[in-house]
């Protein structure tokens, strides 16, 4: 009878779901819908932003973005930081950098599953094409 129950007790354990890897719990943590509630741009005042949201699909890892024509209006996609749609991957030491499919590297500062929360920073020309480069924070929230 003793054999039997720690047989049981092997089987039960043993049927845990694998853990995730560091790299496969970004994409995890990261797939989802944010709204981009305001950005930024270094010394400058902080630009609200109304209706841009950003969807990621961590399993197919693509992205797709509402409200492209307000990042445009705003001078927040100068470099063509943004498109409307594409694929993206995560890379670094700690999966921090975030890249949309352009030349523009985004740094996710935090991306808190608790508080739904997610900053990333990344550098442009702002306010217009032709001034020099800034670091830009946007803030982001689930619903």
């Amino acid at each position: 009878l003793s054999y039997l129950m720690i047989a049981a007790v092997l089987v039960f354990s043993s049927c845990k779901e694998p853990s995730l890897s560091a790299e496969e719990q970004k994409y995890e943590d990261i797939g989802a819908t944010w709204t981009i509630t305001e950005a930024t741009p270094n010394s400058f005042d902080a630009v609200p932003l109304s209706g841009v949201t950003i969807t990621f699909d961590s399993d197919a890892k693509t992205y797709s973005m509402t409200g492209f024509a307000t990042l445009e209006s705003a001078n927040l996609n100068n470099d063509g930081a943004f498109k409307e749609s594409g694929s993206f991957t995560l890379s670094g030491d700690t999966f921090n950098l975030l890249s949309l499919g352009t030349s523009t590297q985004f740094t996710i500062k935090t991306l808190n599953t608790s508080t739904k929360t997610l900053t990333v920073e990344y550098n442009q020309a702002y306010p217009k094409t032709t001034s020099g480069q800034v670091a830009i924070t946007m803030n982001a929230s689930q619903p």
